[in-house]
């Protein structure tokens, strides 16, 4: 049987819920205030301030649930956290670690673009990114290339590194300053544990290796 005002299966809780609920802690102690014999209404009065907290805590988290997406990408704006670039689009910034990152899809598929910078992207490596980007088709050829060639290599002496190898897939580009010339490769494989990468410089894929 399903209680009265209780959410089916499947609905999540409202706001609308906690403010009844609130309001109907409201409406206890009220009604403890008017109670006089004290035995009765010190109970209403705590029962009543109980359902108010309870639902004012359940209300702040409801909002923050649904609001803070939203707020968070405004406040980055104000902060100056964010930048829109033409050719990468919107670039977000991660202060700690000093760099600054877009996400461009290439056929259907995500792939992080991150460029070194502290209040902004460093302008060399931002036109790096563009040109990176502008030419991913015969980038992304390359990196077939020069993965199946690796595999190839591996074939007989490490078949499950080869076969790890063949199911690698680009899943970021990252340009740091200290190497303004080249770009390092980030791989998805299907092993969690193991992070694959390479550098690309001057045309040319080299060292792949992975950690763990």
């Amino acid at each position: 049987m399903e209680l009265p005002g209780r959410m089916s299966s499947g609905e999540e809780p409202r706001a609308r819920d906690a403010l009844i609920g609130a309001a109907f802690g409201a409406l206890l102690i009220w009604l403890g205030w008017l109670v006089p014999l004290r035995l009765v209404s010190w109970p209403l009065i705590g029962i009543g301030v109980l359902f108010v907290m309870v639902m004012a805590l359940f209300l702040l988290v409801t909002l923050h649930h649904h609001v803070s997406p939203p707020l968070l990408r405004i406040l980055r704006r104000v902060r100056g956290h964010v930048r829109e670039d033409p050719r990468l689009g919107t670039l977000t910034r991660d202060a700690r670690a000093r760099c600054w990152s877009a996400t461009v899809m290439y056929r259907a598929v995500p792939v992080e673009v991150i460029v070194d910078g502290d209040e902004e992207p460093s302008p060399a490596l931002l036109a790096r990114a563009r040109d990176l980007v502008a030419d991913f088709e015969p980038l992304a050829k390359r990196v077939g290339d020069y993965l199946a060639a690796e595999a190839r290599e591996l074939a007989e002496s490490e078949p499950e590194l080869s076969a790890e190898i063949t199911s690698l897939r680009l899943s970021a580009i990252v340009l740091r300053s200290e190497h303004p010339d080249r770009a390092q490769i980030d791989f998805e494989s299907p092993d969690e544990i193991r992070f694959w990468r390479c550098d690309y410089e001057n045309g040319q894929l080299s060292e792949l290796w992975f950690d763990s």
